[in-house]
């Protein structure tokens, strides 16, 4: 066999192995590249999840009727995604049972007992929800 048709065939050989090689390491960094984009957006919604979940648990514990209604009701809606951990039913839990308290403690200190007490009606669903996430009952 001629030396310069083995050269050129091992040669080519060798630039199909470099381009086999190059393809590979590019779909490697194509899927690293959206596992880590897809990694950071589910960090940067759970962030603002949090966000929200605070902001809501600070109007919840409000003694402000209209703002403890609010909170109370976007926590409601906050346990209800797929990605509430466990921890954020027994946040939720806790605040929910605050409230009732405090609500249950004007009730009694109240002249007349308070009609229609809303905070109170969503901090029993609250609570009761929370429990449902967390396969318990109330």
């Amino acid at each position: 066999m001629d030396p310069t048709v083995e050269a050129g065939t091992i040669q080519g050989w060798f630039t199909l192995a470099a381009a086999v090689v190059a393809a590979l390491a590019a779909i490697v960094g194509v899927i690293v590249t959206g596992a880590s984009a897809a990694k950071t957006q589910s960090w940067v919604g759970r962030d603002q999840w949090w966000q929200r979940f605070s902001w809501a648990t600070e109007k919840a514990i409000s003694n402000d009727d209209a703002d403890s209604e609010l909170g109370l009701s976007v926590l409601l809606s906050l346990i209800n995604v797929p990605w509430a951990k466990r921890e954020d039913n027994e946040m939720a839990i806790t605040v929910a049972r605050v409230v009732k308290v405090r609500r249950e403690n004007l009730d009694r200190t109240a002249i007349a007992p308070l009609a229609a007490d809303r905070p109170h009606e969503l901090a029993l669903q609250l609570e009761a929800k929370a429990l449902s996430n967390l396969g318990l009952t109330s």
